[in-house]
């Protein structure tokens, strides 16, 4: 028992407390200090890095135009489904109209992240990645890699 005291006692002489505190703890005060902190290479693998794959272009129908015209009546002699659509006039009711049923273009890019896990990302908009380039996810867009 003695032995172990004396052993103790001279590990806490020989070994100053300086040397068992870590390094000064650095708090992010700014934005640039957080986006400092996101491109950081020390802090490993980006969670949200990864490959394009592939891109696949999807075309659907568009939001389906809501009746503007008040209804002229229940319309239940029609079973109901009584839908008025502008046959002649000008501006604003016309290209609505005709906006609604144009099928829209979507596009699918396929990442494969760091860590070998696959995300499928939906875009609106015709990506500016093309298939290999090195990319990051943020908030459900894919935006390329400069690093």
């Amino acid at each position: 028992m003695s032995l172990r005291l004396v052993f103790a006692s001279c590990l806490i002489v020989l070994v100053s407390p300086p040397s068992l505190a870590q390094t000064p703890l650095r708090l992010p005060s700014s934005a640039q200090d957080y986006r400092d902190l996101l491109h950081d290479p020390r802090g490993g693998l980006c969670a949200q890095c990864g490959v394009v794959t592939a891109i696949q272009t999807r075309s659907h129908e568009g939001p389906v135009p809501r009746n503007l015209a008040p209804a002229a009546g229940d319309g239940a002699g029609l079973g109901g489904n009584l839908k008025t659509t502008p046959i002649l006039g000008t501006g604003d009711v016309v290209a609505d109209a005709r906006k609604g049923s144009a099928p829209v273009v979507s596009y699918v890019i396929t990442v494969r992240y760091l860590d070998g896990s696959y995300g499928f990302i939906d875009e609106d908009r015709e990506p500016v990645v093309r298939r290999g380039d090195p990319v990051r996810v943020v908030e459900g867009r894919v935006e390329l890699r400069n690093d």
